[in-house]
């Protein structure tokens, strides 16, 4: 009988702990699930080496935080690019707080909303039979032309931000394809 025990207490230890486990998982799943959305302007505060990003709420914004956020997350690098920039993220506020006394949000996703007060074209610069194109996420393709491209140039394959005259063609609703005189580019990835 002694037997028995010992070998019934084998089996209940690790049932119970992977059933621990899968409620651990469920419980972290639904919460941390939902993301929040924030619309500010993104800055740096502090002194270097200590500079941090922050997103400050934009005057009048209608948002589920108003209140100024440290930034974290995978997409830190691009976002310090775009500071004094107009953004909409996207991520989870994570409960602790900066050295800073702020509170840390974890950036999911962003879109770039203005730059200087224009609306700029986000995407991917790519060269295509001597062509300079910018590819975004919406799958529009903007031809590039103007003063600016060799400059834009040296960064084919980076992620890039454009602001200037936009040109649709008679069928760009159908294809997708429009041509950008740009007048202001930044880098967001270097290729």
């Amino acid at each position: 009988m002694r037997k028995r025990k010992a070998d019934s207490k084998r089996v209940y230890l690790p049932c119970l702990m992977v059933l621990g486990l899968m409620i651990f998982v469920s419980v972290t799943v639904f919460t941390d699930g939902k993301s929040e959305t924030i619309t500010g302007k993104l800055s740096l505060i502090g002194n270097e080496p200590f500079t941090r990003l922050i997103c400050r709420p934009e005057v009048g914004a209608v948002d589920q935080a108003s209140e100024t956020f440290q930034l974290g997350g995978e997409l830190l690098a691009e976002l310090l690019n775009l500071q004094g920039a107009s953004v909409l993220i996207e991520g989870n506020k994570t409960g602790r707080l900066s050295e800073y006394r702020l509170p840390i949000f974890m950036v999911t996703r962003y879109r770039l909303l203005a730059i200087e007060g224009s609306q700029p074209v986000v995407g991917i610069l790519k060269e295509q039979k001597g062509r300079l194109l910018l590819e975004t996420e919406e799958c529009k393709t903007y031809l590039l032309s103007g003063d600016l491209l060799p400059r834009v140039k040296e960064y084919v394959g980076g992620k890039l931000w454009l602001t200037g005259e936009i040109k649709k063609g008679f069928f760009s609703w159908l294809t997708r394809r429009y041509n950008l005189l740009p007048n202001a580019f930044g880098v967001i990835r270097k290729p």
